[in-house]
């Protein structure tokens, strides 16, 4: 089953009364904007290979055209330059070595507003791993948790009201991705966005199951 985490960074201004704590209706109140915005994929028929076929590699597979379409990005932010370079913390951790990953900047504000990185790795159990460090390394005892019964997991930190921060990651298969947007307030189109671009790796990349 595919997983999908949103994280929520409430950030700081603290009051003289100290940091507020979330109602359960808050919280479930996000879980549900989450939930709308999963996504739904659509599995495509796919003709079976004559025997002389060879399967593609997943090393050959070009993922430019799913990082952004047009006007799929939260209100105010745009699309910048691509690279292949990783996450910066990841590359210092003992992680399996993805085949390749893709990064797509976000420009907000004309300042950097966040990224969009698709990891792809050969082994599954790999993918899900990286995942898996992620969902750790972005949880700690100042966030509050909620799951819902599809496996949708939130953690929101409520120092104060305002949103600040966006954080997500998803994992299928082969795949992991982790998106963020600085300074934005519209947690639910930032979901529905990661929720497209999972819809369409789920259906591009293979997966043996």
């Amino acid at each position: 089953m595919k997983k999908l985490l949103i994280l929520l960074l409430y950030a700081a201004f603290l009051s003289s009364c100290g940091a507020k704590q979330p109602s359960e209706e808050m919280i479930q109140t996000a879980i549900a904007e989450t939930e709308a915005a999963k996504p739904v994929p659509t599995k495509t028929l796919t003709i079976a290979p004559s025997p002389t076929a060879t399967e593609k590699p997943l090393a050959d597979y070009k993922l430019n055209d799913l990082l952004v379409q047009e006007n799929e990005l939260p209100p105010g932010y745009n699309p910048s330059q691509i690279s292949y370079i990783g996450i910066p913390f990841l590359a210092k951790e003992d992680l399996p070595e993805e085949l390749f990953v893709i990064q797509q900047k976000f420009e907000h504000k004309n300042e950097y507003g966040g990224s969009v990185y698709i990891y792809v790795y050969e082994d599954p159990h790999d993918a899900e791993l990286v995942h898996e460090y992620l969902v750790d390394s972005l949880y700690d005892e100042n966030f509050v948790e909620a799951t819902n019964e599809e496996g949708v997991h939130i953690a929101a930190s409520f120092l104060d009201m305002t949103v600040k921060q966006v954080a997500i990651t998803t994992h299928y298969c082969h795949y992991t991705t982790y998106i963020f947007f600085n300074d934005t307030t519209d947690i639910k189109s930032a979901a529905t966005y990661a929720g497209s671009v999972d819809g369409r790796l789920y259906n591009e990349l293979p997966c043996e199951e």
